[in-house]
């Protein structure tokens, strides 16, 4: 997307009510922050709306952790979107979305191995086991993914091509609305 630039911005003031003109433009700083946000929040949600039910299910643990939200920057209308799985906590499964995505080639060689306490889910679910059984059968499963490796299946980056121009139309209808509220009129 381009930067709104000075010169992308028309108004125009004049000498009735200059005064009420002058506070609306000091009130646009904060209000193209909110629009933007309320924006990269609509566009986060169908990101994420399409990201979920890409993430094979079997216990739902990763799918279920996508989460979205949004990151106001210290710049006017600086306003960032993020959409994936968490990364705190006890639902900290970012680590094994990338596993899923990009398999272990994304990795180094130190770090090949996911958490097995992740893998008890999914090793419960998929073979039906439970207590120290799933225990061992996710520690060998982990050895095993660090041994012979795993190939990714790419999750979102296909789901960003595919919604890209939907994301870019909703911030191009927000910064349009800025652009209307900024012409001042006497």
């Amino acid at each position: 997307m381009s930067k709104l630039g000075q010169s992308d911005i028309d108004f125009q003031i004049t000498e009735t009510g200059i005064e009420e003109q002058l506070k609306l433009l000091q009130t646009m700083p904060p209000e193209m922050t909110k629009q933007l946000t309320k924006a990269v929040r609509q566009g986060n949600a169908v990101m994420k709306a399409a990201v979920i039910p890409r993430v094979r299910r079997f216990t739902g643990s990763t799918a279920d952790s996508i989460k979205s939200r949004v990151k106001k920057g210290t710049a006017i209308g600086s306003v960032t979107g993020i959409v994936g799985p968490s990364n705190k906590g006890d639902n900290a499964r970012a680590h094994i979305f990338r596993f899923m995505q990009d398999g272990t080639y994304w990795q180094n060689a130190e770090n090949t191995q996911p958490a097995v306490r992740h893998l008890i889910g999914w090793v419960e679910a998929k073979f039906g086991t439970t207590g120290k059984e799933s225990e061992r059968a996710a520690y060998a499963l982990a050895i095993s993914i660090k041994k012979k490796g795993v190939k990714g299946v790419q999750i979102a980056r296909p789901v960003m091509e595919s919604n890209k121009g939907r994301v870019i139309e909703i911030l191009k209808t927000a910064v349009d609305a800025i652009v209307e509220a900024m012409k001042v009129n006497g």
